[in-house]
């Protein structure tokens, strides 16, 4: 891939499936799940490589922000929710 005088690359402001896991800190198997679900940020494919746009990936969490309560009953088991 060619490079300009800084180092950046083409698809400097993308990152691959991989890297998108490792940042949200989840598996590439939950990145490929959100992906069939219609749950995942915006990608592009080019041949058998998954890229997301950096900016679209802080979009896409932003608009997945809740109020404090909402989130942390969302995080707790239904035990703790007292769902029997």
């Amino acid at each position: 891939m060619e490079q300009d005088q800084n180092g950046n690359g083409l698809l400097a402001e993308y990152m691959t499936k991989a890297e998108l896991a490792t940042q949200l800190r989840r598996s590439v198997r939950s990145v490929d799940r959100w992906a069939l679900t219609g749950d995942s940020p915006p990608s592009v494919r080019i041949g058998k490589t998954t890229f997301y746009r950096r900016q679209a990936v802080l979009e896409w969490l932003r608009s997945r922000e809740t109020a404090g309560g909402a989130s942390a009953l969302h995080n707790q088991s239904p035990i703790q929710r007292g769902v029997r």
